[in-house]
C-alpha cells in the first residue's frame, strides 16, 4: 500500500478516536502519537486532447524545450512543479517556437 494511502487511513483513525474521546467513549486517544509516513504524492497527469489544444492556443511564439519538461514556478503550495511533455506536445510546441536561444518556454513573468 502506498504511504499516502496509509497516511489517509491513519488520519481517519485519528479522527475517529478523537471523536470517541470527545463523546466520552474512551479516556484517551491511543493512536494520537502515531506518526504519518513521509510521502511525496508525485502523480503524473497527462493532458486530454482538448487541454492540449488550449495549451497550444495559449502559448506565445517564443517556445523552446531542451529537457522536455515544463517548469511551473508559481504554484498553490509555492513549490516548483515539473511537468513532463509527451512526444506529440513536444513536436507541436517545437513547431511554434520563436526564440531558439532561450532555455525557457515562457520567459516573461506573466
Amino acid at each position: 500500500m502506498p504511504p499516502t494511502t496509509v497516511n489517509r487511513e491513519i488520519t481517519c483513525l485519528k479522527h475517529i478516536f478523537n471523536k470517541a474521546k470527545e463523546w466520552d467513549k474512551i479516556e484517551s486517544n491511543l493512536i494520537s502519537s502515531v506518526k504519518l509516513f513521509e510521502a511525496q504524492d508525485k502523480r503524473i497527469r497527462y493532458l486530454e486532447k482538448e487541454e492540449i489544444a488550449r495549451l497550444i492556443d495559449a502559448c506565445p511564439d517564443y517556445i523552446k524545450f531542451r529537457n522536455r519538461i515544463i517548469y511551473v514556478l508559481e504554484t498553490k503550495n509555492n513549490e516548483v512543479r515539473e511537468i513532463p511533455i509527451g512526444e506529440i506536445t513536444f513536436k507541436t510546441l517545437l513547431k511554434v517556437r520563436k526564440n531558439p536561444n532561450s532555455a525557457y518556454v515562457f520567459y516573461k513573468k506573466k
